[in-house]
């Protein structure tokens, strides 16, 4: 989750207790991350970042990213911290990187290829304790997981269990090392 105020949704949607903000898993890999509500959760600062951005923008090896010129100009620094977040939240995946957002038709989502489909989510049901998050994560290199984000497998189903949680969509991206 982004914020430390969307745990308890998260929380309720996944019936574990393991639910970390993107500025708890800073630093740490895990093998399959779930990104719940990231985007949904502020759509109108994600709206913003996106905004005249296209896919043509983004579809490039390398993004040029700079700060502003005048550094006493604060006005972008909104920005910054979205994208930053973003970036942090996506890079904590090894294997498998999935959204679970409510809007998913939100334009941010399109720019990373991620689209809902008709798929739908199986998953057996398990359960987590507090002890399994005292399990050690793996410190993270520093470097970008590789990513196929155009070619992601968006699933979708509102039956409202906790593999699927009610008012969301999966979109998912696969990443790997």
């Amino acid at each position: 989750v982004l914020r430390d105020e969307d745990k308890a949704a998260a929380r309720s949607s996944f019936r574990t207790p393991l639910v970390f903000s993107v500025h708890e898993a800073k630093g740490l890999e895990y093998p399959h991350v779930i990104l719940f509500n990231i985007v949904s959760g502020q759509r109108a600062a994600f709206s913003e970042v996106c905004d005249g951005v296209s896919a043509k923008d983004i579809d490039t090896e390398e993004l040029d990213y700079r700060r502003a010129k005048d550094k006493s100009d604060k006005s972008l620094e909104l920005y910054k911290f979205y994208v930053n977040a973003l970036y942090v939240a996506m890079t904590r995946a090894v294997q498998s990187l999935t959204f679970v957002e409510s809007d998913t038709a939100h334009p941010l989502l399109a720019l990373l290829g991620l689209n809902e489909s008709d798929a739908q989510v199986t998953a057996a049901a398990s359960t987590s304790s507090r002890q399994d998050s005292k399990t050690p994560s793996r410190r993270s290199s520093g470097r970008p997981a590789a990513s196929t984000p155009a070619k992601s497998t968006p699933r979708a189903d509102g039956s409202g269990t906790a593999e699927n949680p009610s008012a969301s969509s999966w979109l998912s991206s696969r990443t790997r090392r």
